[in-house]
């Protein structure tokens, strides 16, 4: 992925043409924003289903695991950095195609810190996952 834009890492995940490091340094940057809100279920790699897929999935299910914890989602979203303005008009929605574009926006924001932090970090720390 040569730029930092939505549209190019969508396309990547899309298009299967992410590496495995950046699909597992992207599972643990989801997992990182969300571990304090619950118990983070478990992300189980499945071949056989393309990995924007298996991410919506899990995305999902973590966003069940807050709700059920008794916590906000908007929690998750902040902490994410979504846009609010975004997340608002999605929001007010409340349809299936609306709650694929918010776990899809999640994915992607947290697939660009991985890309900033791997793109911009000192070389001793590139790849470095947290």
């Amino acid at each position: 992925m040569q730029e930092l834009t939505i549209r190019n890492i969508a396309a990547a995940f899309h298009e299967k043409s992410v590496t495995r490091d950046f699909i597992e340094q992207t599972r643990h940057q989801i997992r990182k924003d969300a571990q304090n809100l619950c118990e983070v279920p478990e992300f189980e790699p499945n071949h056989s289903i393309p990995v924007i897929e298996q991410f919506i999935g899990w995305i999902a299910s973590i966003e069940e695991a807050i709700l059920k914890k008794g916590n906000h989602i908007d929690q998750f979203y902040y902490l994410v950095d979504l846009p609010e303005s975004v997340m608002k008009e999605l929001k007010k929605e409340q349809s299936n195609e609306s709650n694929r574009q918010i776990h899809e926006l999640i994915l992607y924001r947290e697939a660009q810190k991985v890309f900033i932090r791997n793109h911009y970090a000192p070389d001793k720390t590139k790849n470095r996952v947290e």
